[in-house]
């Protein structure tokens, strides 16, 4: 539960729905990718996403959010296992299976949508008054 799904449009995954991090039944925050895809004969199955053994990974999160941009999957937002931890956006390249990390807003339970080179974050809530839901927007210039 509270894990993000968008869909890839673009790169060697186009039409797959990428599913991210969330929590499992025990609250324990994840951070794997799985990829729904369709054959071309029609059947349907799961794919785990490749990350390269060199590199670091994602921070495990729930209550994020995610979108692409191109072949490029953006993590915003969320929260871990530990209660006010500031998470970074983290950009996960398909084509090259390499995680990048950058300071962003800190925000959970909110919507993203982008449009043209921009990010836009609406709503949620902030780590310092969780329990105050947010009626701003931020940008993000990706």
């Amino acid at each position: 539960m509270y894990h993000s799904a968008a869909l890839c449009q673009a790169g060697s995954a186009t039409g797959m729905m990428v599913v991210f991090g969330g929590r499992t039944s025990d609250q324990s925050s994840l951070f794997d990718i799985w990829g729904l895809r369709r054959h071309r004969d029609g059947r349907w199955d799961w794919v785990k996403a490749p990350y390269k053994s060199k590199t670091e990974g994602p921070i495990p999160r729930y209550q994020h959010s995610a979108l692409f941009l191109g072949p490029l999957m953006m993590v915003i937002g969320g929260r871990t296992n530990t209660v006010g931890e500031v998470v970074p956006l983290e950009v996960y390249d398909t084509e090259s299976s390499e995680w990048f990390k950058f300071n962003s807003v800190q925000r959970f339970r909110h919507a993203c949508w982008a449009s043209n080179n921009s990010i836009f974050v609406h709503g949620g809530f902030e780590h310092e008054t969780p329990n105050i839901p947010l009626q701003k927007i931020c940008k993000i210039d990706a």
